[in-house]
C-alpha cells in the first residue's frame, strides 16, 4: 500500500525551514525583507497555522532561486542551488516531442529502479558522428 502523501500545507512549513536553514540559518525577518511577506505571515506558514496563497508562495520561493510550486513539491530537494536548473530540464521535457519525452519516461523509470543498469547512452552528437 502507497505510503500516505503528507498535506501540502506541511509540505510547505518544512521546506521553508530546510531551505532557510541551507540559507546560511536565514531568519524569518531576513526572509520577509528578501520576500517582501510579512515576518508574521511567515512565521504562521512555518507552524503550519496559515496556507499562503499562490502569489506568496511565489514570493517566498525567489529570494532561494526557486518557483512557488518547488515549494510545495513533497520530492524536490531542499538544496535550492539546483532550482533553475530542474526549471530548465522541466521546460525542456515540456518542449520535447513525443518520443523524446517517451526516451527520458523509459529513463527516469530505470532510474527509480536502482537494481537496473542504465543502458550506455550516445549523445546526439556522438550519434552523428558514428553514422
Amino acid at each position: 500500500m502507497a505510503k500516505p502523501r503528507p498535506k501540502t500545507r506541511n509540505i510547505l512549513a518544512n521546506k521553508l525551514r530546510a531551505l532557510m536553514r541551507t540559507a546560511d540559518n536565514m531568519t524569518q525577518r531576513e526572509l520577509a525583507t528578501a520576500s517582501g511577506v510579512s515576518q508574521t505571515q511567515i512565521g504562521n506558514i512555518i507552524r503550519g497555522e496559515n496556507s499562503p496563497s499562490v502569489e506568496i508562495a511565489e514570493a517566498l520561493a525567489k529570494p532561494f532561486g526557486l518557483t512557488g510550486w518547488q515549494l510545495i513539491c513533497p520530492h524536490i530537494p531542499d538544496n535550492y542551488k539546483h532550482g533553475a536548473a530542474l526549471n530548465k530540464l522541466i521546460v525542456a521535457y515540456v518542449l520535447a516531442n513525443d518520443d523524446l519525452r517517451h526516451y527520458l519516461d523509459m529513463i527516469a523509470e530505470r532510474e527509480r529502479k536502482p537494481t537496473h543498469a542504465l543502458p550506455k547512452l550516445e549523445s546526439p552528437r556522438q550519434a552523428q558522428v558514428d553514422a
